[in-house]
Formats: C-alpha cells, sequence, structure tokens
C-alpha cells in the first residue's frame, strides 16, 4: 500500500465497496443494450437474458466463476436456440 497508515472514515469504505460494481455495470451495460447509438429491446437481444441469468447466479452462489459460466452458457444456448 502507497500509505498504510491513511485511514478511510467508514462511510468513504462503504462507498468505495461499490465502485468496482459501478465500473464493472458502466462497462457492460452499453454492450448489452446499445446497437450503434440507440437502445436495442429487440427481441432477438439475449444479452439482457444472459445478464440477468449470470447477476442472480452471482447473488445466490458469490462465486464469480459461476456467474460468469452461468451467463455464459446462457448466451450460447439462447444463440444455438434461436439458429434451429
Amino acid at each position: 500500500m502507497l500509505l498504510p497508515r491513511l485511514r478511510a472514515s467508514p462511510r468513504i469504505q462503504l462507498g468505495l465497496r461499490f465502485v468496482l460494481a459501478s465500473v464493472l455495470i458502466a462497462l457492460v451495460a452499453p454492450e448489452l443494450l446499445l446497437k450503434g447509438a440507440s437502445l436495442n429491446v429487440a427481441p432477438g437481444n439475449l444479452g439482457p437474458i444472459a445478464a440477468v441469468v449470470a447477476v442472480a447466479v452471482a447473488w445466490r452462489t458469490r462465486n464469480t466463476l459461476a456467474c460468469l459460466a452461468a451467463g455464459m452458457l446462457t448466451l450460447h444456448t439462447l444463440r444455438l436456440a434461436a439458429t434451429t
């Protein structure tokens, strides 16, 4: 650590707990919900469905690997079902 004796207040520490999730959402949400510069809420957009499954698994298990696997498996299964 750069400043090991510097302690943030509990309020700041609580706020910092949400920084990682906020940054991840800011990076992933546009990829899932936008097509070009417009909102893509068409039934063929399978990303948000897979994201909901991944969030549910993450919330329930608190396991990053399970979250990633569930989201990817859901997305690929939905894509495979859509092509057949």
